[in-house]
């Protein structure tokens, strides 16, 4: 009961620091409270203004490179369109004036809904309480999903979704090859849907499409039930209904199916050096960590970043010991793997296009994130006896970046 009170304590916090950042963050990229606004917010709700405005969906026309871009603010217009439209409806009931905030509590709420999901997905794979609740106390804290859970952009909604289709997977894995035929084409049409909404949420979230197809090829393969052949079919036939219309119309409007160049301007083309890749690893870390760019460079902010390198590296150290004790790589695990590389990759590659590391890109796979921070340590902490402590680490880790806050002059 004691353990069940502080959990449910921990979260009201976090929900309350997110709540902070709703109504504290300044609406632009300037500082106040020591927070600095997303410097996109504003053409992000300027796409909201738009669809309240004109009841029709703005063609992009300057990119986010161009000189006076952050004056325009008009360059998240070719952003897949389901956030915006919800913003939209708000606005016509609480107001132009109100927009900001009602987008904001719009994405809180997501977040919120998020840190249920997280519950349900790591109650499903029958992990103690004890990793359980640290997954979801770690994700409610770390900076980066409250930051972004906190301001007006499609990202809070796209990282729910692809909580819901990870839950999902994870329920497909699990499950016994006998699946039911009703709960198979249930789970069918569930996936569909989510892949189909996803995919008009953020384009982030095509990343599923080979991990929801690899599953149902898996367990035909297995089961030598052609259901799941037909079952993936209709998955991907309701994601196409869905999704595929709104990427015709980027292919007629701006000859480019993902819209990227549109978006972030042409494409850099640059591959790696070496003085870049550390350079890219260095704002990788950071922007994973830490959401706000303010914090003036000093001894102590790179002080800082040995730190969340070492908390990183020790982390990656518990995960291969906890991977090579383990006698069977169980299919939840090898997927969630496969995800988190396709993500990494994903990111790796947009970054030899367009320079921007920032950690966010990484949040489609935040489960997999999560069983990497919280599941090695859990295991460790047991073998030592220690596990009462494995929360309590786990909110350090996550606070421990706030720390950045008291630089700020």
């Amino acid at each position: 009961m004691r353990s069940r009170l502080t959990i449910s304590i921990l979260i009201f916090i976090a929900l309350c620091i997110r709540l902070a950042y709703v109504f504290l963050l300044p609406p632009t990229q300037t500082v106040s409270f020591r927070l600095e606004g997303l410097n996109d917010e504003a053409s992000h709700i300027n796409y909201v203004h738009y669809l309240a405005q004109h009841g029709q969906f703005p063609v992009q026309t300057h990119h986010a490179r161009e000189k006076d871009s952050f004056v325009r603010n008009e360059f998240e217009y070719y952003q897949a369109p389901v956030y915006y439209l919800l913003g939209a409806a708000l606005e016509l009931v609480v107001g132009k004036n109100n927009s900001l905030l009602a987008c904001r509590l719009l994405s809180f709420l997501f977040g919120a809904l998020s840190l249920l999901v997280i519950r349900r997905i790591f109650s499903a794979l029958s992990f103690p309480a004890a990793v359980k609740n640290g997954a979801v106390v770690f994700a409610a804290f770390f900076p980066t999903h409250a930051y972004f859970c906190s301001v007006a952009s499609n990202d809070a909604l796209s990282w729910l979704l692809a909580l819901l289709l990870t839950q999902e997977i994870i329920r497909l894995c699990v499950t016994k090859s006998d699946f039911d035929s009703k709960k198979l084409w249930r789970s069918a049409l569930y996936s569909g849907l989510l892949l189909g909404i996803g995919m008009l949420t953020k384009t982030s979230l095509f990343l599923f499409v080979p991990v929801v197809a690899g599953i149902f090829l898996y367990r035909f393969f297995v089961s030598r039930n052609r259901q799941w052949l037909f079952a993936l079919a209709a998955v991907l036939c309701i994601a196409v209904i869905l999704a595929g219309p709104w990427y015709l119309r980027n292919l007629r409007v701006y000859g480019s199916l993902f819209a990227f160049n549109v978006g972030n301007g042409p494409p850099q083309f640059f591959l790696f050096s070496a003085h870049q890749f550390v350079r890219f690893l260095t704002l990788a870390l950071y922007c994973f960590w830490f959401p706000m760019q303010h914090v003036p460079p000093s001894h102590a902010v790179v002080a800082f970043l040995w730190c969340e390198a070492v908390i990183m590296l020790a982390n990656g150290g518990l995960f291969a010991v906890y991977a090579l004790k383990k006698r069977k790589i169980a299919l939840w695990e090898t997927t969630l793997g496969c995800l988190l590389l396709l993500n990494i990759a994903a990111y790796i590659n947009y970054n030899l296009h367009w320079d921007n590391a920032d950690g966010r890109f990484l949040f489609p796979s935040l489960a997999a994130l999560l069983v990497f921070f919280c599941v090695p340590l859990y295991h460790f902490s047991e073998g030592l006896r220690l596990r009462r402590f494995v929360v309590p680490l786990l909110v350090c880790e996550a606070l421990f970046p706030y720390l950045l806050l008291l630089l700020v002059p």
